[in-house]
C-alpha cells in the first residue's frame, strides 16, 4: 500500500479521529454529540495551572537569556481510548540540551517476570498513576511562551516555564529523574537486568517496583505502604490491583490453573475488543455495516501481496491503514505473539 500524505488528511489511533487543532477537537465533539474533547482541554489547562508551570518574569529579571517559543495543544487517545488533551511547548525551536533528554520504561517482559517473582514469593501486586507526570520536575531549560487567550488575564504576557512541561526536550529525563531520587530514597535501586525494575532487600524477601514513564507497578508483602509513601510527592491516580495495565488485561486464574501454579494471566482480550469495534464503526456505512472476518489461520491463504495491482489508498485510507497495522503490533507487545508474522 501506498500513498501520499497531507496535512489535512485525518489521523486515526484506535478506530478514534485524532484533532488535528482546538478547532477540529470541537468540530468532533459536535458531531459526536459530547464533550469529551473540550472536557480533556479544561482538564490539562486546570492541572497546569494547579502545579504553577509557569511563572511571571520577576521585577527587573532580563528576558534576553530565556528563548521565546510557541506552544500548541496536541491530542491523543490512549490504549484504553480515553481522550487526552496535552499542552505542548515548542521545544524544536530549542537547541538540544547536553545531557540525556528521554525517560526510561520497564520492558513488559520484565513485568512479566514480576508477576513470576510475585507469585513465588506470596507478594501482592499494586498498580498507580502518577498524575501530570512531567509537572512534578524542574526545567533547566531557559524558554518563556507568550500567553494565549486559554491564560484568560494573562493574555499577552511573557510566562517562563518554571517546570517540566511536555514537548520541552528535557521534560522526559527530569520526571525520571524526580522519581528515581524518590525511589533511591525509599530504598529501592534500579535492577541489572532493567533499571526500570526496582528492587528494595527487606531481609526475608525483596519488594519490587516497575516504572513505565508515569505508571508504577508495586510488588510487596504490603504494596499500600509504598503508595502512601509515593502520595507524599505525587498525586497518585488509579491505585488498586492491576485489572488493565498498558492496554492489556491482567487476571488471577482460579485453581484450574493454579494446581500447575499458574496464577497469572496477561492478555490482550479487552483490547482486541475495543479496537475491532471501534474500527468496524469506521469501516461502516449508513448502508452497510462493516464486521471483520473470523478466520482460523494467520494470514488469508489465497491472498499474495506481490502481486497486488490495486490502486494506492488515499491519504486517508493509508491513515486508517497505518492505525491497524499500529493496533496490532501493540496485540503483539501484549502477549498476542502467534500474529507477529501476520503483522
Amino acid at each position: 500500500f501506498a500513498a501520499s500524505t497531507r496535512d489535512n488528511s485525518p489521523t486515526y489511533k484506535f478506530g478514534e479521529i485524532v484533532p488535528r487543532n482546538v478547532a477540529h477537537a470541537l468540530h468532533i465533539d459536535k458531531m459526536n454529540g459530547n464533550t469529551a474533547w473540550q472536557d480533556s482541554m479544561d482538564t490539562e489547562i486546570g492541572q497546569i495551572n494547579e502545579y504553577k508551570t509557569f511563572r511571571l518574569p520577576n521585577k527587573g529579571e532580563d528576558l534576553s537569556i530565556y528563548t521565546k517559543i510557541p506552544y500548541h495543544i496536541v491530542f491523543d487517545v490512549k490504549f484504553d481510548l480515553r481522550k487526552k488533551a496535552r499542552l505542548v511547548a515548542g521545544g524544536n525551536h530549542t537547541d538540544p540540551p547536553k545531557e540525556d533528554i528521554y525517560s526510561g520504561v520497564v520492558d513488559l517482559m520484565t513485568v512479566r517476570m514480576g508477576y513470576m517473582i510475585a507469585a513465588m514469593n506470596g507478594l501482592q501486586v499494586c498498580a498507580a498513576d502518577i498524575g501530570n507526570a512531567f509537572l512534578n520536575g524542574k526545567t533547566r531549560e531557559k524558554v518563556y511562551i507568550r500567553a494565549g487567550k486559554e491564560f484568560g488575564s494573562l493574555v499577552g504576557s511573557p510566562l517562563i516555564i518554571d517546570r517540566g512541561l511536555y514537548g520541552l526536550r528535557s521534560s522526559g529525563a527530569r520526571f525520571h529523574e524526580h522519581l528515581s531520587t524518590k525511589l533511591r530514597g525509599m530504598g529501592f535501586s534500579p535492577t541489572k537486568a532493567d533499571a526500570d525494575f526496582w528492587m528494595k532487600d527487606c531481609d526475608t524477601h525483596y519488594e519490587y517496583i516497575a516504572t513505565y514513564v508515569d505508571d508504577v507497578l508495586v510488588f510487596s508483602k504490603d504494596p499500600m505502604a509504598i503508595i502512601e509513601e509515593l502520595r507524599k510527592d505525587y498525586v497518585l491516580k488509579g491505585v488498586g490491583q492491576p485489572r488493565y495495565y498498558l492496554g492489556g488485561d491482567v487476571f488471577e486464574l482460579d485453581g484450574t490453573w493454579q494446581k500447575d501454579a499458574i496464577y497469572t494471566a496477561l492478555s490482550a482480550h479487552t483490547y482486541i475488543d475495543r479496537v475491532v469495534e471501534k474500527f468496524e464503526q469506521v469501516f461502516s456505512t449508513p448502508e452497510q455495516a462493516f464486521v471483520f472476518r473470523k478466520y482460523d489461520v494467520p494470514m488469508e491463504p489465497s491472498y499474495h501481496p506481490e502481486s497486488d495491482d490495486s490502486e494506492f489508498l488515499s491519504p486517508q485510507k493509508a491513515s486508517l491503514y497505518r492505525g491497524l497495522i499500529e493496533s496490532a503490533n501493540w496485540m503483539v507487545t501484549l502477549g498476542r505473539y502467534d500474529i507477529n508474522y501476520a503483522v
